[in-house]
């Protein structure tokens, strides 16, 4: 497969992965009936907002990976890292502001780790699939 029909499938795959945990982790963990509605709409909220971050985010981040010359799958999982913690933070502080509830200008650990994670569920799919190396390999 040519670089870019595997960098479309990435765009394509790796958005998904997130809201397959959710569904995977809610059936193990979830023994009610009402926990699986708020799964429902975790996966309807997270799906359109998994692809535009990653579409306009990982994008930006693609390109600047490559400009630098650093495009790699550990530099791609920790640009994910901190690109779903930045996400997971502004999504919780525009629902914040949109429902009247306040909240603190500094982000919670748990809000850096828990949207940290959703990065990296997204990262380092799309760099497999895409096919980005993991390393720089050494000139001789």
């Amino acid at each position: 497969m040519d670089n870019n029909k595997r960098l479309i499938s990435a765009y394509l795959i790796a958005p998904l992965v997130p809201s397959i945990l959710i569904v995977f982790f809610d059936g193990i963990f979830s023994h009610e009936n009402e926990r699986h509605l708020s799964t429902v709409i975790m996966i309807l909220f997270s799906l359109p907002l998994s692809y535009v971050f990653c579409l306009i985010g990982g994008w930006f981040v693609i390109y600047l990976l490559k400009c630098i010359n650093y495009l790699y799958i550990w530099s791609l999982v920790a640009s994910g890292f901190l690109l779903g913690a930045v996400a997971w933070y502004l999504i919780g502080y525009l629902l914040a502001y949109l429902f009247g509830y306040t909240k603190e200008i500094l982000p919670a650990t748990h809000e850096i780790m828990g949207g940290g994670v959703l990065g990296v569920t997204v990262a380092l799919p799309f760099g497999l699939i895409a096919g980005i190396p993991w390393y720089r390999k050494q000139k001789n």
